[in-house]
């Protein structure tokens, strides 16, 4: 336990110096969420950032109220998930392809979705830095070579017995750091 507490302030030590080298508005910050199923977990806007440029939703938004709720806090994009329950939001895009401050970002719900969307990409010379996906419940982040994959996580309710939470990109010159938040 000791060990697991070390880690964390060493972690939560090493954010905040990250962090702190973009103060001065240099920084922006993208919030990463997906799932929330009609329902934003009650703590999320106590955790949003004070300081928020992008919300980007990787599907299952369900319902447009839900959509509302989370324009409030700024620009969202948004693509569609499997469980959407008006025709507005399904016709939403399966994916999504866009550049932001020198990142380009790659949004599906599915994960089977993505090797051939990031192939075609590749091919069309638009590989993406960033792939964000959802539809798991499990917040997962992997590093490949020059990709990052991140799924935030379910921002609804608890679920599989795993936390709801989003992640929160901070990114500086085409630099992205991500950090989960856990509700």
């Amino acid at each position: 336990m000791l060990i697991l507490r070390r880690l964390k302030l060493e972690a939560v030590s090493w954010v905040n110096r990250f962090r702190a080298l973009f103060q001065g508005g240099k920084r922006k910050c993208v919030l990463v969420v997906s799932d929330s199923h009609s329902n934003i977990n009650a703590r999320f806007g106590n955790n949003v950032p004070e300081k928020l440029d992008l919300i980007i939703h990787c599907g299952d938004v369900s319902t447009e109220e839900t959509l509302r709720e989370f324009e409030k806090y700024g620009e969202v994009k948004v693509v569609c998930g499997n469980v959407e329950e008006t025709k507005m939001l399904a016709e939403l895009p399966e994916s999504l392809e866009f550049e932001f401050e020198k990142v380009r970002f790659l949004v599906v719900h599915h994960p089977t979705d993505i090797p051939d969307l990031v192939k075609r990409a590749t091919l069309e010379g638009r590989r993406p830095h960033v792939v964000l996906y959802g539809h798991t419940h499990m917040p997962d982040i992997k590093w490949g070579k020059d990709l990052i994959f991140i799924n935030p996580g379910p921002v609804g309710s608890r679920r599989f017995n795993i936390p709801p939470s989003f992640a929160e990109l901070s990114i500086f010159d085409g630099q992205v750091l991500p950090i989960f938040t856990f509700l």
